[in-house]
């Protein structure tokens, strides 16, 4: 069985390479509508697929030189009228689409670094 490690992966927004980043995720879902009459065979409920939907995280370590520096510049796209283009990559699978930051979470720990995740709501598909 093949395993892949992420010490390879990288993570682009808007076009730019995003630094210290410590993992990524791309969840997509498809909703399901039941269908299910009463005089339906085999006793068994019965479904019938529905909009698709992905979201995506991105968590980074802080920049020592100015920890919330970039962080307090990405807060004012909460809210924009614009959704960025992402891509996610292992080098080996590539995902990209178009997403609305929806989300900020900045956690400091006295055991651990800074780190800041930003949540997405994609809009389209993931390729």
């Amino acid at each position: 069985m093949a395993i892949a490690h992420g010490h390879n992966c990288t993570v682009t927004v808007g076009g730019a390479a995003q630094a210290n980043v410590i993992a990524w995720e791309v969840h997509a879902v498809c909703a399901y509508a039941e269908s299910t009459a009463m005089d339906s065979l085999y006793d068994m409920k019965q479904y019938i697929p529905g909009f698709k939907s992905w979201t995506a995280t991105v968590e980074i370590h802080c920049d020592a030189t100015g920890p919330l520096a970039g962080t307090t510049a990405v807060l004012t796209q909460l809210g924009d009228t614009t959704a960025d283009a992402l891509v996610f990559s292992d080098g080996t699978i590539t995902l990209s689409g178009s997403a609305w930051l929806t989300g900020v979470r900045i956690v400091g720990s006295t055991t651990d670094t800074v780190t800041v995740a930003f949540d997405y709501k994609g809009e389209d598909a993931v390729e």
